[in-house]
């Protein structure tokens, strides 16, 4: 991982950070609703803080896939996953240049239209100045979280 930037720092990387804590919180009542709760990846963001560093977990051992990830898989609802929001342009600087580039490929891996779902919400960016914590609340971050009518096909 050298000659890698560091992942994002000071007040705009901690805004950033809670920003992503809060989209990948954000499905958590959903996932429970669909029967999976993910216990062990709540525990470790509540033992760290920070769902960025507990992110950054499977990105160290690319041969492994967490029990979380392939429930998500099973589900088809690998959009909700720390890998797709890793790779989300607006969070990417919470990462070293090399952690997202370890879960695209895993995420393409097991079928899922990686690159087709980030161009989609690239197209629909977060508005909003970084430091307005209402013009980015996590049920906005893509439209629906590309919406559930979208999810419900072939993804």
């Amino acid at each position: 991982m050298s000659g890698s930037p560091p992942p994002a720092e000071g007040p705009a990387g901690r805004e950033l950070a809670r920003r992503f804590h809060q989209h990948v919180l954000a499905d958590v009542d959903y996932l429970k609703s669909r029967g999976y709760n993910p216990t062990q990846f709540l525990g470790m963001i509540a033992q760290s803080g920070n769902a960025a560093a507990v992110a950054k977990r499977p990105f160290s051992d690319p041969r492994h896939t967490s029990y979380g990830f392939e429930r998500l898989r099973d589900m088809g609802e690998l959009g909700r996953s720390v890998e797709f929001a890793a790779n989300l342009p607006w969070f990417r600087s919470l990462f070293t240049e090399d952690e997202p580039g370890e879960a695209q490929p895993r995420l393409t891996l097991h079928d899922f239209p990686a690159g087709q779902r980030l161009t989609a919400a690239a197209a629909h960016p977060p508005t909003g100045p970084l430091n307005s914590s209402r013009a980015y609340p996590a049920s906005r971050l893509i439209p629906r979280r590309l919406s559930d009518r979208a999810r419900s096909h072939d993804y």
